[in-house]
């Protein structure tokens, strides 16, 4: 895969200022349509020290993708493979219904996890859809990565 980025040598402008005005125009009006058809959902992750999280999150991802895209200090050993439990997460009562139903293997995993209960699901399994927008967790702190200081956002 190729990804081809302008690079404007001239000066340290921003390449914009070089482009003709009509150029630009035509620029703004194709960004603002791009906005106005992908909304970013919004996931809302608390850890188990009672730090919230705000996550902006793009319809089709999974939870753990997102939840490490924003640097928070999930484990997720296997990377979303399903198969190590590790993204332990609970989800509130008020968001199991609109979740699917867990598949036989993840609910084969939660088995495996000391503690779990039914809010409990697996973050490498749930993916975020327009229906699950504002979708709120908390991380279970035996999901959590062992570490002394970490910034996330």
């Amino acid at each position: 895969m190729t990804i081809e980025t302008y690079i404007d040598t001239r000066s340290s402008r921003p390449a914009h200022v070089h482009e003709r005005p009509r150029q630009r125009a035509e620029a703004k009006s194709h960004s603002a349509g791009f906005a106005d058809e992908h909304k970013f959902l919004t996931l809302n992750v608390r850890l188990a020290d009672g730090s919230q999280f705000k996550c902006e999150a793009a319809e089709g991802f999974r939870v753990m993708e997102l939840i490490r895209a924003y640097g928070l200090p999930i484990k997720a050993e296997c990377g979303g493979a399903g198969v190590c439990a590790t993204c332990h997460v609970r989800v509130p009562d008020a968001w199991q219904a609109l979740l699917p139903a867990p598949s036989d293997d993840e609910l084969a995993k939660l088995d495996e996890v000391p503690g779990a209960d039914d809010r409990s699901r697996l973050a490498c399994q749930i993916e975020m859809t327009q229906a699950l927008d504002g979708l709120e967790l908390v991380l279970d702190p035996e999901s959590l990565v062992p570490q002394t200081i970490w910034a996330a956002g």
